[in-house]
């Protein structure tokens, strides 16, 4: 079987293919090879990422591949990841490893490639035939409604923020209805008196992070390779145009003990329309975390009530069967920022720190 052809799969996963002819299917490990994008929502405080390859990539992404295996013992030194047209998708020399095989790629162009996993002797133990696809719409979402499956009401036409807020976007690709994958494609325009960080390194998703200092009106203008993809009117609100909060509860009917779920706190001004921005801290039992989105562990009959406030003095309460829980923070604070001028900013962001509550308050009886 040296050398032999394997029939492309649709996923990463092929029998080690044993060199002189020994062994065979039937026993040997399995090779595959993963991405650094995260398409799943596992909102458990250890999520175990989706392990795949997640075609069709968005044109300019640059990728991470990791080769890996079901044998005892992970040795990839001499082996490689090729491809078949480095015009579409092009693999990066330098392993990032030793033992193991990293290396970076780039969707360049539009098209189709064939991604081989070989051995030292050449021989391929993996394919999968990836897609490369321009896009032709960028779409800011709301990503707690997106980790709750309501993705129906995740996107949003304008960026109605709270004036001194800072707002954490998901930022989706398409091509016709057809999602792309990959990050590090976005740049943004913003009015003066408002700053932007796009995603940065580690990160699975593309994220765009706004603040707003000073300004009043105008656009947020979003970028792929320097093509406009859509235009976000701005509108900035005042504390006392704002009507309350409402906490969107996945249910938790149909769930069982240990399943993580999640509440998202999302403020309406008085027409309706959501706003964000908004500073959350979550409080229970004298503890306080701070962010949007409040995921816990469901444990039925144990009861907590957990109180949201808000920078702009609204609040609200929320009885939860739960006993472990942590707070999704939703914007990062930002470093070196400067105010926007009508052009891009890229400044960094601090990195988030995810604690785990364990209560060990007696429940409240039903």
């Amino acid at each position: 079987m040296v050398g032999a052809q394997l029939a492309p799969m649709t996923k990463w996963a092929a029998c080690a293919v044993v060199v002189l002819g020994v062994g065979g299917c039937s026993g040997g490990p399995s090779y595959w090879v993963i991405d650094n994008i995260d398409g799943a929502w596992d909102l458990s405080p250890s999520p175990a990422r989706d392990k795949d390859v997640h075609s069709p990539y968005v044109q300019g992404a640059k990728v991470t591949l990791t080769a890996e295996t079901t044998a005892d013992t992970a040795r990839f030194g001499g082996w490689s990841i090729v491809s078949s047209a480095p015009g579409v998708f092009r693999i990066e020399p330098a392993n990032r490893g030793t033992d193991v095989l990293v290396v970076d790629g780039v969707a360049v162009g539009e098209g189709t490639a064939t991604l081989q996993l070989l051995d030292p002797l050449g021989n391929e133990t993996a394919r999968e035939v990836i897609e490369v696809v321009a896009p032709e719409r960028a779409e800011l979402d709301v990503y707690g409604a997106v980790a709750q499956g309501r993705e129906a009401e995740a996107a949003v036409a304008e960026v109605r923020m709270i004036s001194q807020g800072t707002a954490r976007y998901l930022v989706r690709y398409f091509r016709g209805d057809r999602e792309l994958y990959g990050h590090g494609v976005l740049s943004a325009e913003v009015p003066d008196g408002m700053a932007a960080v796009m995603s940065g390194t580690g990160d699975t998703r593309e994220w765009l992070t706004l603040r707003t200092t000073g300004a009043q009106a105008g656009a947020v203008a979003l970028k792929v390779n320097q093509v406009a993809m859509a235009s976000l009117p701005l509108v900035i609100m005042d504390r006392s145009e704002l009507a309350g909060v409402v906490l969107e509860q996945q249910p938790e009917s149909g769930h069982h003990d240990g399943d993580w779920l999640s509440v998202m706190a999302q403020m309406h001004d008085q027409t309706g329309a959501r706003v964000f921005g908004v500073l959350y801290t979550w409080e229970m039992g004298g503890q306080n975390e701070t962010g949007d989105l409040y995921c816990y562990r469901l444990k039925g009959g144990q009861r907590e009530q957990v109180r949201l406030l808000s920078s702009s003095g609204l609040g609200a309460e929320v009885t939860l069967q739960m006993d472990q829980s942590y707070v999704f923070p939703y914007a990062a604070p930002m470093v070196e920022c400067s105010i926007g001028g009508g052009g891009s900013l890229v400044v960094g962001l601090v990195g988030l720190g995810l604690v785990v509550r364990r209560r060990r308050t007696p429940a409240v009886a039903a």
